[in-house]
């Protein structure tokens, strides 16, 4: 979660498939900008790194999670993130069949002014756009509780729109509404061209680590 103009930006990527291939789930249209919300939401197909980043440098990694098992697995220290999307399109989630879809979404920042932070680090971050660790803590106490079920359409739009609520209140940032609006999605082929081989995101790993260490 980054700053960005004032349109958000949502990237989808299903490992194993190409935006062509996939047209049947997400559409038959393969160009636009869904405009039925106040502020445009662009969709993009692919994850919103660099494909020949390290995948360990800037993939955020959650618990429980197929990207956080690969990544956890000691040959892939090397692994860049086109080599971590092959690997996904053959794991449980995604391979003999079944496709899983991975969604990305950088929504704008509504003035930093708005946020006071405490630490210095927190400080620092905050003028970078980016969250500290303790506020990634709260994302992860909300996202892996408070009753939320992604199970199902109704159940996903329910709980997005509780976390955009939560993220909007407490962080100051823009969000859209909660809405299934099919939206399409296309590959901005310029898009990986215009990304650092080393994007600046922050990784979660120290916190998961962190909280497992507590639960034990």
């Amino acid at each position: 979660m980054h700053p960005t103009t004032e349109s958000a930006t949502v990237n989808c990527i299903a490992p194993g498939s190409t935006a062509s291939e996939a047209s049947w789930f997400i559409g038959s249209k393969g160009n636009g900008i869904d405009t039925s919300e106040p502020k445009p939401i662009k969709w993009v197909w692919g994850l919103p790194y660099s494909e020949a980043a390290r995948a360990h440098d800037c993939v955020l990694q959650f618990p429980d999670d197929p990207m956080t098992r690969l990544l956890s697995e000691p040959h892939s220290s090397t692994w860049s993130v086109a080599m971590l999307l092959e690997m996904l399109a053959v794991s449980e989630e995604c391979g003999s069949g079944r496709r899983t879809a991975y969604f990305t979404i950088a929504l704008p920042v509504a003035g930093q002014d708005a946020r006071s932070t405490a630490a210095g680090d927190a400080a620092s971050t905050a003028e970078q756009g980016l969250l500290s660790f303790d506020e990634y803590d709260q994302i992860l106490v909300v996202l892996f509780g408070h009753g939320m079920d992604f199970s199902s359409r109704e159940g996903a739009v329910a709980s997005s729109k509780l976390f955009l609520e939560f993220v909007q209140d407490t962080f100051s940032i823009k969000s859209t509404t909660a809405v299934s609006s099919g939206a399409p999605i296309v590959k901005d082929a310029g898009t990986h061209a215009k990304q650092q081989d080393t994007p600046k995101v922050n990784d979660l790993t120290m916190v998961i680590r962190k909280k497992r260490k507590v639960q034990d």
